[in-house]
């Protein structure tokens, strides 16, 4: 009965730590998003300065319209050259016309430098406002993708900041109904002892008068039944508790994994999703095979498949390229991968590097890289040269899938394990209570 009654009591503080350590996580990624948007502030703020910078230059080409002034003031000089050279023809002092000629091409010369310097002044500054212009539109760019990216990872985090809630609230009430359960077997277990105290007194009393050991075994076997039964009840109360907790660790579990296969379709780096798998797992599942692209993240099935006809093309010409090839073989090779044609099907028994880069294709299209990567293995040495970067590219991904695969496994034999473990528990009813003889 002592032990009963020191049975510490399950209390909401203590009900899922791992769920508001979660929680605490979200936070702190939203403080994180926060920072993102002051960021953006900051590249909006450049963009204006870079506009107005725009407007300067264009301001200062306006004003470059001085030159046609400069261009007038030739003219005129030109008029008064023509003067003095008619009144030169008249004057007995004709000595002076070379002198004046001599000057006049000056002044030709002059001006063809001076129109030369202001188109070199007019293109300086027309190039000068176009690049400006393209580093703006592509700051601007990279603002609205960097917006639009971050709007997205902010509606992911209050998703699962609900589901995580939701899933805080769920264990909440199981707890408190743990508790409920807690306090009523506390309190038929001192109802017990209070029955047990009066019917001590009783059997000492009884046992003044008459001691017999058939009388005290009558009146106590009740008694043992029911404390039988408590203990019982008491074992699957705590059993329950203890699949309960760990319940609640899977689903963190399958949560942190969900987020970390959202980053890997992304194509991004996911060191930090795969730190909280890890942290989640508690060293359950084997996550050595993830370690290794994590700073650099993996291709997605679509950049491998939009990358995969290049590849392909480069292959069959690697292939179809005698070794020995003149320069006139070359340029009737490059004329011929201008417009290529390929069959879309081949026997499964071609060794040809179309019948193989036919076979790849089709395994991409499948979803299945392994086979990718075996039908890879065919090629020629000289064939498969082109390809090398493109195939370490489908061997980090299969492999990254692979050990995905594996995690899932694993998630799934322990959950269908808890379940079956659980079961036969739930189906066991508890032994009836005999009722005490008078």
């Amino acid at each position: 009965m002592a032990a009963l009654e020191q049975v510490p009591r399950p209390t909401a503080a203590s009900v899922a730590p791992d769920i508001q350590q979660k929680l605490a996580a979200t936070e702190a990624r939203l403080a994180k998003l926060d920072d993102h948007g002051k960021l953006l502030a900051a590249l909006t703020d450049g963009q204006s300065k870079l506009a107005a910078e725009g407007k300067a230059i264009a301001d200062t080409l306006a004003k470059t319209s001085s030159a046609d002034e400069a261009v007038a003031r030739v003219a005129k000089l030109e008029d008064r050259l023509a003067t003095m050279a008619a009144a030169a023809d008249n004057n007995p002092a004709a000595g002076r016309v070379p002198q004046l000629a001599a000057i006049t091409g000056k002044v030709a010369d002059l001006e063809t430098t001076l129109n030369n310097q202001m188109s070199a002044i007019r293109k300086s500054v027309a190039e000068q406002i176009e690049s400006r212009v393209t580093v703006v539109a592509e700051s601007s760019e990279a603002a609205k993708s960097g917006t639009v990216r971050m709007d997205r990872d902010v509606a992911a985090l209050k998703s699962e900041t609900s589901k995580l809630g939701t899933r805080m609230e769920t264990l909440k009430s199981d707890g408190d109904r743990l508790a409920d359960a807690m306090r009523t077997v506390q309190s038929e277990a001192g109802g017990l002892r209070s029955a047990l105290d009066g019917l001590k007194g009783d059997i000492e009393v009884r046992l003044k008068t008459l001691a017999k050991p058939s009388d005290v075994a009558a009146a106590v076997s009740p008694v043992a039944s029911k404390l039988a039964s408590l203990e019982n009840n008491l074992q699957s109360v705590v059993k329950s508790e203890e699949d309960r907790k760990a319940n609640a660790e899977r689903i963190v579990l399958s949560l942190e994994l969900g987020n970390l296969k959202r980053v890997l379709d992304r194509g991004q780096k996911y060191a930090a999703e795969l730190a909280e798998v890890k942290k989640a797992a508690g060293g359950r599942v084997d996550l050595a095979a993830l370690d290794r692209y994590k700073d650099t993240g993996v291709a997605t099935i679509a950049d491998l498949a939009r990358d995969f006809r290049t590849v392909a093309n480069a292959v069959l010409d690697a292939e179809s390229e005698p070794a020995d090839a003149s320069v006139v073989d070359r340029l009737l090779a490059g004329a011929k991968s201008v417009v290529r044609v390929r069959k879309v099907s081949h026997t499964a028994d071609d060794k040809s590097a179309e019948a193989i880069v036919g076979r790849m294709e089709q395994a991409l299209r499948d979803n299945r890289l392994t086979d990718v990567i075996t039908e890879a293995k065919q090629l020629p040495p000289r064939a498969v040269q082109p390809a090398q970067d493109w195939l370490g590219k489908v061997d980090a991904r299969a492999s990254v899938d692979r050990a995905l695969a594996a995690v899932d496994g694993q998630l799934k034999t322990s959950l269908a394990g808890a379940s079956a473990a659980g079961q036969p528990a739930a189906a066991q009813p508890a032994a009836p209570a005999e009722k005490p003889s008078k």
